[in-house]
């Protein structure tokens, strides 16, 4: 599976680039400065597009990190309750050993 990820990653990359490449006209961009005024600048495409694709990535690692750690924190609360059940078996097969044996030397009437 991970070198599919790889794979499709890479050529998405390639196609990226070549789109970039092919498209170096500068576009105007239009921003707030720290006093919310409007600027504008000329950049060229492939800034835009790297710009664009970079904040994609990111934004789509930190959805996965939060995942992965909602999961991680799933699986160690099921932990803890797995090892409290074994602990209880345990209880459980130890008192029915006991009184299995106290039934043997303790044989009913008839």
């Amino acid at each position: 599976m991970g070198i599919l990820r790889f794979t499709i990653g890479l050529l998405l990359f390639l196609v990226v680039v070549m789109y970039s490449v092919q498209n170096l006209t500068p576009v105007s961009i239009g921003f707030y400065n720290h006093h919310f005024e409007l600027k504008t600048a000329q950049v060229p495409v492939i800034v835009v597009i790297c710009f664009s694709v970079l904040a994609g990535f990111i934004l789509s690692w930190l959805v996965n990190i939060s995942k992965v750690h909602g999961l991680k924190s799933l699986a160690r609360k099921q932990r803890k309750e797995i090892k409290k059940l074994l602990k209880l078996s345990e209880k459980q097969d130890v008192r029915i050993a006991a009184l299995t044996e106290s039934s043997k030397s303790n044989p009913k009437p008839k």
